[in-house]
């Protein structure tokens, strides 16, 4: 359950670390995986022209694992909470180093098939990623959101009690959240 604090309007998110370290440990086994098939492949060509095939599917694997377990470590690591949302604007720590301001968030809407769900995505104003000091793992992964899914930022409840429905909750007082 999120932590508001009525008197300033701010809806903190907590971590839950037991299902981070799940996550951990599964980006993990995916990672180990990946590579042993890759290796796998590399070596043992059958002939039979999978090879490319099966090495790519590989690595993709493993590059899963490496952004499972990667969010994760993040979030184990870093000891604020995760996501807060208030009038200041919305921080989600795995995108930025400081919350972005609501007047910099455009296009906010539920988006239906993220990943593992639905999910709240957004588009940012032209220098917003600068002024909330945005990571560069974040932009990369807009890039691939903006040429997959039509949008450029998701909110990342990964490991943390914010689901769809709570972050819309707490995001309405400040901007308008529609359903896409």
């Amino acid at each position: 359950m999120p932590i508001q604090a009525p008197s300033r309007s701010v809806t903190l998110f907590r971590t839950r670390p037991r299902v981070l370290l799940f996550y951990f440990v599964l980006g993990l086994i995916f990672v180990v995986q990946g590579v042993a098939t890759a290796g796998y492949f590399v070596i043992f060509d059958d002939g039979a022209g999978f090879q490319l095939i099966g090495i790519g599917l590989s690595l993709f694997l493993a590059v899963v694992g490496i952004v499972f377990a990667g969010y994760a470590a993040l979030r184990i690591r870093d000891r604020h909470p995760p996501i807060t949302i208030g009038p200041n604007g919305l921080h989600d720590r795995i995108i930025s180093e400081r919350p972005i301001p609501w007047e910099d968030i455009g296009d906010l809407r539920i988006w239906p098939g993220s990943r593992g769900g639905p999910a709240v995505v957004f588009d940012l104003a032209e220098g917003a990623e600068d002024r909330a000091s945005v990571y560069r793992r974040a932009r990369v992964e807009a890039e691939f959101n903006r040429a997959a899914g039509g949008y450029s930022y998701q909110i990342h409840p990964i490991g943390t009690d914010a689901d769809v429905d709570r972050v819309v909750e707490a995001i309405r007082p400040f901007a308008q959240v529609r359903d896409t």
